[in-house]
């Protein structure tokens, strides 16, 4: 397996009312989840990782094995059927009460994508599920481009509860080599909904 790594983190957070005042040209918005994040190693077939993990391993933001937590026989089937590779994104079971055993993915992680900018691992990403479609459990995260109202997309979409917010990423930003945990923020921002326990 791959040296395990920290995920990107966004750098700043700002108020929904950003979406409106901000010029957000050449960002794309994605869903935040209310979940736990979640970095999957999918093994190389007939690798010793591969034979000692059953093909994958599910770490934490942390670099940390998930507490408390096996994969659904349906998540572990759709996982597998990824071709080798690291994939970030964020595993909605825990907080989600009418959600179980589904991971949401976002991006394309590992030492041969540093430099690489999001839109095209983005891309690469929707090449992967366009040609193995890994099944429900495993689902790409959406891409909303500031085309349409973003504002008016993040009322539309944050009424769902698993949903806290926006990840704004900027389209044109290499990724960079993930030193500590805070690593990436620049070409990130967070934007969330208020709520009563959460100050900006």
């Amino acid at each position: 397996m791959d040296r395990p790594i920290y995920p990107p983190r966004p750098g700043r957070t700002l108020p929904p009312s950003a979406l409106e005042t901000e010029d957000w040209t050449g960002w794309v918005a994605q869903p935040k989840y209310n979940g736990t994040r979640v970095v999957i190693y999918r093994h190389e077939e007939g690798s010793a990782f591969h034979a000692r993990t059953g093909g994958f391993t599910m770490l934490n933001r942390h670099k940390r094995p998930l507490a408390d937590y096996q994969p659904s026989p349906e998540l572990r089937e759709s996982l597998l059927r990824l071709p080798p590779g690291i994939y970030d994104g964020e595993l909605l079971h825990h907080k989600t009460p009418d959600i179980k055993h589904r991971v949401m993915l976002w991006d394309l992680l590992g030492p041969e994508r540093v430099g690489m900018d999001y839109g095209t691992r983005d891309t690469d990403l929707l090449g992967i599920f366009l040609d193995v479609v890994p099944g429900p459990a495993v689902r790409l995260a959406s891409s909303i481009t500031p085309a349409i109202s973003l504002a008016e997309a993040f009322r539309s979409i944050t009424a769902a509860p698993e949903i806290e917010g926006f990840v704004m990423k900027r389209l044109d930003a290499p990724l960079e080599r993930p030193i500590g945990e805070n690593n990436n923020g620049s070409w990130q921002v967070r934007i969330r909904r208020p709520a009563p326990n959460y100050a900006y």
